[in-house]
């Protein structure tokens, strides 16, 4: 697995996001504060437990970005650099979780339920994409984290089966093997620190999009067992999370297809899968329907939730909706994408800049910074935020906007999910562009296209609340998030 759960913002793999963060579904395993005990109580093969004691792995280490990896195991009673990360992301936390409990099969389960059961289902599903691996050429549904099936591909996990996992004497001893050959032949990953890893990350990244354009062959065997052996130099669970997760997750179907979750015939964590979950029901035959179709064949539909499957944060929308309170999406968006673990540095080391047509920003969100860019684009920075609490006001603002934009981009009442899906990969490559110095990026004119588009699959209240409540200009060109700009959570 890659670095998807912290999700730094790789601007060569951005086109695999864009589509959902147009709709303000941005991915990051990012979950709940992490604050009860450890619950060992597993069920078929399978912890429940997904918290840690006493927040240990939530302390921030920034200073220990640049610290060789070996360093911080030696250093730390428990060997354990997953939990020192563990504040990043949860794709860190939880490995310490599986780790604690002794079942790996946990960690697995935990980011299937995050992403992957909502993914469509299919060679022939019209979100397909292709990308290329060590191994060879991968076709995959994975529109949201498609380095994960490369990778998996690429080092063979794919192929471990998944009752070898819920054995965890026996793959305790089979993930000590694996990280033992990886090691000796990788021994420098040991003095590479987080940042030297992201790096590596990001530039696998960029091989599997410029594979993705045919362009190129995709990452290197090398690279991506260095990416795994990096995982193992981090002590605690070595590599048995990135193991399990592949092993659990993925499978090979014929013709390249690389199927997912319980879209494996040899799944062995069907019965644990959660489909009772709010708006999780699947509408996949709807993917190439216009949402202005959808809406007319049903009446009462909320689009947001008729597309939840896909992803929590059009569900996190569609409750908004219900309880009438967008400040309470944008609350939840703040936590979703991490905002209270960004540096308020305004001259932080990692920092980026966006240059376009409407103007220059600087921001310290390396995650997500296009949600930046989208929404100081849009102007919705400035809107007023009190506006937001009233609910009222903001439908009655939201229609208004959203009339002019579907008056000025007419087209846009005929494009479904999968036609925006297509539309947005130009957006992305652009935006790419831009962030390596290639080129400008997308200009406003065509951002106001993505918010027409964001109007009529009925997610532009949502986003307007998100950037009004969310982002703040704080002079030169820089953008404060949430408790900077001291507008969440007040009325």
């Amino acid at each position: 697995m890659g670095v998807n759960a912290l999700v730094y913002f790789l601007p060569n793999s951005l086109w695999v996001h864009f589509f959902l963060i147009f709709l303000g579904a941005q991915h990051t395993y990012s979950g709940e504060p992490i604050s009860e005990e450890v619950d060992n109580t597993c069920n078929a093969g399978a912890c429940e437990t997904s918290r840690l004691k006493n927040d240990d792995c939530l302390s921030e280490h920034w200073e220990d970005m640049d610290t060789p990896v070996e360093d911080i195991v030696a250093a730390r009673q428990d060997g354990d650099a997953y939990c020192h990360f563990g504040w990043i992301g949860t794709w860190l936390s939880q490995c310490t979780v599986a780790a604690r409990s002794h079942n790996y099969s946990n960690f697995a389960l935990f980011l299937r339920r995050v992403y992957l059961y909502r993914l469509p289902f299919g060679a022939n599903s019209s979100t397909i994409i292709s990308a290329r691996s060590a191994r060879g050429a991968v076709r995959t549904n994975n529109y949201i984290h498609a380095h994960d099936d490369v990778y998996c591909h690429g080092t063979g996990w794919i192929d471990i089966p998944g009752t070898e996992v819920l054995d965890h004497a026996r793959f305790e001893r089979l993930v000590a093997t694996q990280c033992s050959e990886l090691l000796q032949k990788y021994p420098d990953v040991r003095r590479w620190s987080m940042n030297d890893f992201l790096a590596h990350d990001r530039q696998e990244k960029a091989l599997i999009e410029d594979s993705r354009l045919r362009n190129g062959s995709g990452p290197s065997l090398e690279m991506l067992q260095k990416h795994a052996a990096f995982k193992c130099a981090m002590g605690g669970a070595r590599g048995a999370c990135d193991m399990a997760f592949c092993s659990h997750n993925f499978c090979q179907l014929g013709e390249e297809y690389i199927g997912h979750a319980d879209e494996c015939p040899d799944d062995v964590l069907r019965d644990l899968n959660d489909n009772s979950l709010p708006c999780a029901e699947r509408h996949q035959a709807d993917l190439t329907k216009p949402f202005t179709q959808i809406l007319n064949e049903n009446s009462g539909v909320n689009l947001n939730c008729h597309f939840g499957w896909l992803d929590s944060r059009l569900q996190e929308c569609a409750a908004a909706e219900d309880a009438k309170n967008y400040s309470q999406f944008a609350s939840r968006m703040n936590n979703l994408l991490n905002f209270p673990s960004l540096s308020t540095d305004k001259n932080y080391p990692q920092q980026l800049t966006i240059n376009y047509d409407g103007g220059t920003i600087r921001t310290n969100n390396v995650h997500n910074s296009v949600e930046d860019f989208m929404c100081h684009a849009l102007g919705l920075l400035e809107l007023g935020p009190q506006d937001v609490f009233n609910y009222n006001t903001w439908v009655k603002q939201t229609q208004l906007e959203c009339d002019g934009l579907i008056h000025r981009f007419p087209n846009v009442t005929s494009i479904s999910f999968a036609g925006a899906f297509n539309h947005f990969q130009l957006g992305l490559s652009m935006l790419a562009d831009n962030l390596s110095g290639k080129g400008t990026g997308p200009s406003v004119e065509q951002v106001k296209y993505f918010a027409a588009i964001r109007c009529v699959a009925s997610h532009a209240a949502c986003y307007r609340a998100f950037c009004a409540l969310s982002f703040c200009d704080l002079g030169d060109g820089y953008i404060g998030h949430g408790s900077e700009c001291y507008r969440v959570g007040t009325s």
